[in-house]
């Protein structure tokens, strides 16, 4: 099979669409701009296709009747799960309203904690573009950003070309604790991306980086009120 380009990876939120994608022996294999949840997902066995009911494979037609069956005689049913696009989610929300059900995704808990944050402080949200082409300052609150987002700053901090910034040079970034490893890697002269390889495109200069190991000590504020110096 040919190598497939400029695919959009879809094992976290950064939807990194610069993936080359070659299928190996039955398996899909990154072979370029990937990184360990790209490996690692496109790996995995695909999900049985078929309807089942208690476990045993059925027509799709049969699974829809044991289901309805179920939900007439449920009180309060919880449908949950939702790994969909919006067309699952509205088909989600009419089925709940049908039945009185409720809606619990798997990434609840996280959510509810963004909402009470926003009921009690007020929200500010901007996109991954925005950050890579407008943010001057960037502030991380915590470490191991690329635990989960492997590619955030190759992507948005340390990306070869920007709309409205001079070069990666003149954006500040400052830690609230300390830079992991594979971040201080990517942070370099010469980035190295999360598969291990040194990036295509070398910025023009690598962020200024400000550890700040004590939260209480207010040194983001101080850092701020003067203006941003440089170390």
């Amino acid at each position: 099979m040919a190598t497939i380009r400029n695919i959009t990876c879809p094992f976290c939120s950064l939807l990194c669409d610069d993936l080359s994608i070659r299928a190996v022996r039955g398996a899909l294999r990154p072979q370029s701009n990937n990184c360990r949840l790209a490996a690692q997902g496109f790996a995995a066995p695909p999900p049985p296709r078929e309807a089942r009911i208690k476990g045993a494979p059925a027509a799709v037609e049969q699974a829809v009747n044991a289901a309805a069956q179920i939900l007439r005689r449920s009180k309060k049913p919880l449908i949950g799960g939702l790994g969909t696009d919006i067309h699952g989610i509205r088909a989600a929300l009419r089925l709940a309203e049908a039945t009185g059900g409720m809606l619990q995704h798997k990434q609840q808990r996280p959510a509810s904690h963004n909402l009470k944050v926003m009921q009690a402080r007020g929200w500010i949200m901007t996109t991954l573009t925005e950050v890579k082409n407008r943010a001057d300052v960037v502030v991380f609150v915590g470490d191991g950003v690329t635990r989960k987002h492997p590619r955030f700053i190759e992507r948005c901090l340390n990306a070869p070309q920007t709309m409205f910034l001079k070069g990666n040079g003149t954006r500040k970034l400052a830690y609230l604790g300390r830079p992991a490893r594979e971040e201080m890697w990517q942070l370099s002269p010469a980035p190295v991306s999360s598969s291990g390889a040194t990036a295509a495109a070398t910025p023009p200069a690598s962020p200024t980086i400000w550890p700040c190991c004590a939260p209480g000590s207010g040194a983001i504020a101080s850092w701020a009120k003067s203006g941003c110096p440089r170390p």
